[in-house]
């Protein structure tokens, strides 16, 4: 029996027959106008009325080369789910990327969402990615497919299915009123793998994510297919390493960095170090209550000793999941590092942790700059006085220059201490509100340093902006943040003129 095969059109090969006699019921009869039944494989029912009546479904802007699927029964099988899952037995070749001539956009992007904060985060995913032609509008999914049925069909279309019953159902119902050459983003709640390949294999959906959100997620995933269809280089495999800076000496950098790693590990469960390159004075090892030892600085001067072993001996272990790879060096003796170390070394713990915390400064040298091209994401912390802001000005533009994958997020730490600008000052200055703001709390975090607790697990306040800047940072979710869209504005892409 020949197989029904997907390629940039969806279509039986060949006649009728010869395709889908043994996947649906009476095809002859199905394709001179017989509605679907219960014993009618469903995908290739479907392939068969949408070519019948002149819908082909075209994926050439869905990612997928081609998908061959062999029919494994017959139709008169148990009904229209286990017809599916016979047909969704096959091969996927690589994703195809799609480009144009002039290697532009599409012409129009259209959003319709569920909630206020998800049209919030895609205005400025879409400003992101400086695309103009884009409109973002807040609906149902029914009042989507009914909008759909009486507009024209966008170039891509980005759906949000949040909270529906039936999102399959949905996705069916919206084949039948948009054009067959839309490029489809899905947004939703469910997590699992099946539904991810149904809407993915089965729909022709390019890409799916589920929510909670984040600006950098929707960036990450969304952006190679709304930017023209060029997909963005694999990740290397491992951890995911982010740095925090400071924009001056002072401002919390380290505070924010430790309470971060301690929340990722302990609250969110992923296996995390903390590797504080601050061989003089760092303070890391003072604010989790326990003490260096000389691994890091041996990492750093002798790098062919690290492997895994040197791993476990070096590291300190601070909590079920949290790992402190921390060293103090004679303050009167620098030191011997190498760019060659500090890859060496990120490579070896990436492959050990989920998440790899470090602080790194704004203005690095050769072995720094080589930590920051292993960063998948990089923060950056100012507080609330004139320097910060000029300092975060200036440096800003060299931060377009680097190859992160995700763009900056942006912490002001310390609103409200006395003498220092408010956070409307702050906002004129800069542009835009901060992705993050941290009060001044100055008695809770003086106490938790002096007790070596981490802040985060005694300061109410504090907890609040460490669980925002871990979704934010890390994609990850414990406690479940306020999502307050105007803190969520994107202040990098503001900086130069990408607003709307």
């Amino acid at each position: 029996m020949a197989p029904l095969q997907m390629t940039y059109h969806w279509r039986p090969l060949g006649t009728n027959q010869s395709n889908i006699e043994a996947q649906v019921e009476r095809p002859q009869d199905l394709v001179h106008g017989r509605p679907l039944g219960d014993a009618d494989a469903h995908e290739a029912a479907v392939a068969v009325q949408r070519w019948r009546d002149g819908k082909v479904m075209d994926l050439g802007n869905s990612g997928l080369a081609e998908m061959t699927l062999q029919s494994s029964g017959s139709g008169s099988g148990s009904g229209a789910s286990a017809g599916a899952g016979a047909l969704m037995s096959g091969t996927i070749s690589a994703p195809r990327a799609q480009t144009n001539a002039e290697g532009t956009p599409p012409s129009e992007i259209l959003a319709l969402v569920s909630d206020a904060f998800t049209e919030s985060l895609l205005r400025e995913c879409l400003a992101d990615l400086h695309h103009q032609d884009s409109t973002v509008m807040r609906m149902s999914c029914q009042q989507a497919v009914e909008y759909l049925r009486s507009h024209e069909t966008p170039g891509i279309l980005i759906l949000d299915v949040s909270g529906e019953d039936q999102p399959l159902t949905t996705l069916t119902e919206l084949a039948n009123v948009v054009s067959p050459d839309v490029t489809v983003l899905l947004i939703g709640d469910r997590e699992d793998a099946n539904f991810y390949r149904q809407v993915t294999r089965g729909f022709g959906v390019s890409e799916y994510l589920y929510k909670p959100l984040n600006r950098s997620m929707a960036t990450r995933f969304f952006g190679p297919v709304i930017m023209g269809g060029e997909v963005a280089p694999d990740a290397p495999r491992g951890g995911r390493v982010i740095t925090v800076s400071g924009v001056r000496g002072g401002v919390g950098a380290t505070t924010i960095m430790t309470n971060l790693g301690w929340y990722l590990a302990e609250e969110a469960k992923r296996h995390t170090v903390i590797v504080d390159f601050d061989l003089t004075t760092g303070k890391t090892a003072l604010l989790l209550g326990t003490q260096s030892n000389n691994g890091l600085r041996s990492a750093m001067e002798t790098p062919d000793r690290v492997d895994t072993l040197f791993l476990e001996r070096s590291a300190q272990l601070v909590g079920d999941r949290l790992n402190l790879l921390s060293s103090l060096s004679d303050l009167q003796t620098r030191p011997k590092t190498s760019a060659a170390a500090m890859r060496h070394l990120m490579a070896t713990v990436t492959k050990r942790y989920n998440f790899v915390l470090a602080e790194a400064p704004l203005c690095p040298d050769e072995t720094e700059a080589a930590l920051l091209d292993v960063t998948f994401q990089r923060i950056i912390v100012l507080d609330p006085t004139l320097a910060a802001v000029r300092d975060t000005l200036r440096i800003m533009p060299l931060l377009q220059t680097r190859g992160q994958g995700s763009q900056p997020l942006v912490v002001l730490n310390g609103l409200g201490r006395p003498g220092t600008l408010t956070l409307d000052e702050v906002v004129k200055s800069l542009g835009d509100k901060p992705d993050v703001v941290i009060p001044f709390l100055p008695k809770p975090l003086g106490t938790a340093e002096v007790d070596g607790i981490p802040a985060v697990k005694t300061c109410k306040e504090f907890r609040s902006a460490i669980v925002k800047l871990t979704h934010e940072a890390a994609s990850v979710v414990a406690d479940q943040p306020h999502h307050a869209p105007g803190f969520s504005s994107g202040l990098f892409r503001r900086l130069f003129g990408r607003g709307t």
